[in-house]
């Protein structure tokens, strides 16, 4: 296996079985699918919705056909529907993901840049820790002053 993609499985396996690998990719996936539901619900339940219509969409249009079997979506399963509902709302997301934007303003991302870099220059563990959560908490606070 040349491929990137196949370089990456030989090293998710390293040694394990396939059942190790499939039970690792099953919990990676679930993880992702809680991050999409609980970080972006409005477009989680927005593409289910838009699911729900497509659905009704092709059963009161499948009957428009004279014959079912003309239909051309009459074998795709319901669930196909909802999950293309839930794809396409989350498809600005993706693209987030992909462009590997930064999720935090720049003011944000400089301050943790500025905490590696003292990092790297010997800063203690525990004031690397300290400066985190001072940062978090700074956060947290403009986060709500702005609701």
């Amino acid at each position: 296996m040349g491929t990137k993609f196949g370089k990456r499985i030989i090293f998710m396996l390293r040694g394990d079985s396939a059942m190790d690998f499939l039970d690792k990719a099953t919990k990676m996936l679930g993880d992702g699918i809680a991050v999409l539901i609980t970080k972006h619900p409005l477009r989680t339940s927005l593409g289910a919705l838009i699911g729900v219509v497509l659905i009704i969409i092709n059963h009161v249009g499948g009957n428009i056909f004279e014959n079912p079997q003309k239909n051309p979506f009459n074998g795709i399963n319901e669930w196909l529907f909802i999950f293309l509902g839930i794809f396409f709302t989350h498809i600005p997301t993706l693209i987030v993901i992909f462009k590997n934007e930064p999720e935090f303003d720049e003011s944000i991302e400089s301050a943790f840049k500025a905490i590696d870099r003292a990092k790297n220059e010997g800063m203690s563990e525990y004031q690397v820790n300290q400066a985190y959560k001072r940062l978090c908490e700074l956060v947290l606070e403009n986060t709500n002053e702005h609701k």
